[in-house]
């Protein structure tokens, strides 16, 4: 199955909300569009955060892959983090994702990113092997944080 990662753009916030609020429900993550809406708004409006793409096969939609932009010494400088990688179930084990984590390796490496990271929950054994399979290790360390809230 040939995929296609087209830039997503302002006029696909639509269908992506749609496709969030299906990843966060599979991945059960609280879903509050409105924190999510705003903040989508601006990642696509902002190159310099980060880059948003629509996967697609088969004239389809089968899902969406976000990456955003941070920089870390111990990395080697920029790093980019898949933050958010959605492939609907029926489009699943199709090599989709694996052509998708190639292209946006490949195309975050010509913006100058040094490491990729990415988040998997510990309980979603089918999401570990997938990215170990594809290069990714695991890291002795917790995330943790911390909302930050007041006026701006």
């Amino acid at each position: 199955m040939g995929v296609n990662l087209r830039p997503a753009g302002i006029q696909d916030a639509g269908l992506l909300m749609v496709l969030i609020k299906a990843y966060y429900a599979f991945d059960k993550i609280p879903f509050h569009p409105e924190k999510i809406g705003p903040a989508l708004h601006e990642l696509l409006s902002d190159e310099s955060l980060g880059k948003a793409w629509l996967i697609q096969t088969d004239g389809s939609d089968a899902g969406y892959v976000l990456a955003t932009f941070g920089y870390d010494l111990e990395f080697g400088g920029r790093v980019g983090t898949i933050t958010e990688f959605y492939i609907r179930p029926e489009y699943r084990r199709s090599g989709l994702g694996t052509q998708t984590v190639e292209f946006v390796e490949n195309t975050l490496r010509l913006s100058g990113v040094k490491t990729l990271e990415l988040q998997v929950e510990r309980s979603n054994r089918e999401a570990l092997i997938f990215y170990s399979k594809n290069g990714f290790h695991e890291h002795d360390r917790i995330p943790m944080s911390k909302l930050i809230t007041g006026p701006n």
